[in-house]
């Protein structure tokens, strides 16, 4: 597909070089048009023509012509100029534009992977122990034993499982606080800065999330202080695309998040709704 704006400039650009291709040929119309008058006033007559100044008038009458000549050729000239200082100021403009957009995309990278830095150090930190407060493990093993150990299965009632989350978030908060706050910070930065690859970041930031790390996200929205300013920006942005279907299913995740927050898996969001209403159909 043709860039219009470079169509316009294309076309901006003919027009310049056509209005001074005629102000070109008015300029050696003058000019031919003053030797011819200059050199019969001093007697010499390259045409062959005679040229009686008595019977025309006085030699100054004769540049009458040649004047209109000139308003018409300092007319066609001062367009000319103006397209072409036209053309320089748009290319300009739009340079600076482009600039501008580049810089603020450099800007915006150079964030966006700090701070995806600072989730894997971030991630890396997280400590916890088993039951008997042994066998310490860090990092993604840590968070798979937070999300299937600590945390468990559902209870099946939303009251239940808050208070079990929110108890082990609590034992937790000093890691997993910060945890949280860097995701939503990367999000956020996603959803207000004005880049156009916005999906590809996101991919970006998913493919470094493991599944444990998305059920806890998830749970986080659900039933901890992710309610209302993180659970949006999942929604919106798809964050738990790459849930495993069964955590999905065990969470009722369908029942408390919006299709968007799935990305495009229509085929799990249909058997899930099927599935929750199948179970509280049994209720």
């Amino acid at each position: 597909m043709s860039d219009p704006s470079g169509d316009r400039r294309e076309d901006e650009s003919s027009q310049s070089r056509h209005f001074k291709r005629v102000a070109l040929g008015v300029c050696l119309v003058a000019a031919l048009y003053l030797g011819f008058v200059a050199s019969s006033g001093l007697g010499f007559n390259p045409t062959g023509v005679a040229w009686e100044f008595e019977a025309v008038g006085q030699l100054g009458d004769s540049f009458g012509p040649l004047n209109t000549f000139m308003a018409g050729l300092a007319a066609v000239g001062a367009l000319g100029a103006y397209l072409a200082q036209r053309d320089e100021l748009s290319d300009a403009r739009i340079s600076a534009k482009a600039e501008k957009k580049l810089a603020e995309k450099r800007d915006f990278e150079a964030t966006y992977f700090r701070l995806i830095e600072l989730l894997r150090d971030t991630t890396k930190e997280i400590e916890v122990t088993d039951q008997y407060n042994q066998n310490p493990v860090r990092g993604r093993d840590a968070i798979k034993r937070i999300v299937e150990e600590k945390i468990g299965r559902t209870f099946g009632n939303d009251e239940s499982d808050r208070k079990n989350y929110n108890e082990v978030y609590l034992r937790n908060r000093d890691d997993l606080g910060h945890y949280f706050r860097t995701i939503y910070h990367i999000v956020r930065l996603i959803d207000e800065v004005g880049v156009e690859e916005k999906v590809l970041y996101i991919r970006l930031l998913r493919a470094s999330l493991s599944n444990s790390e998305v059920v806890l996200l998830a749970l986080n929205c659900v039933y901890g202080e992710g309610r209302e300013k993180f659970k949006p920006l999942i929604d919106r942005h798809a964050l738990l695309h790459n849930i495993s279907e069964e955590d999905a299913r065990n969470w009722r995740l369908t029942e408390k998040f919006a299709d968007g927050a799935f990305g495009d898996r229509p085929q799990m969001i249909s058997r899930l709704k099927a599935s929750n209403e199948d179970l509280s159909g049994a209720e």
